[in-house]
């Protein structure tokens, strides 16, 4: 992710997250967002499938006490992705 990518993602989470976000499983209000961007894929009983199925982009926040991760959804956060290198 880009540092551009990161800010916009961080200013979101905190117009969106109202203060303190304590984690649901420690209680602790710790948090780290991730430099990078991952992709879930639908799962297919254990077998790759390369096209055809969804992709759904996310950048993972993590408390940094119990390793609690929240993934949130760039798109929805606005931030753009340009084809497959986030650059």
């Amino acid at each position: 992710m880009t540092k551009l990518q990161h800010d916009k993602l961080t200013k979101h989470l905190a117009e969106k997250w109202k203060a303190p976000v304590s984690c649901a499983v420690c209680g602790k209000n710790d948090w780290n967002v991730s430099d990078g961007l991952y992709e879930l894929r639908e799962f297919h009983g254990g077998s790759m499938v390369i096209g055809g199925s969804a992709l759904i982009p996310v950048s993972p926040v993590t408390c940094n006490n119990c390793g609690n991760t929240v993934l949130i959804n760039p798109l929805i956060a606005g931030i753009e992705l340009k084809g497959g290198n986030n650059e």
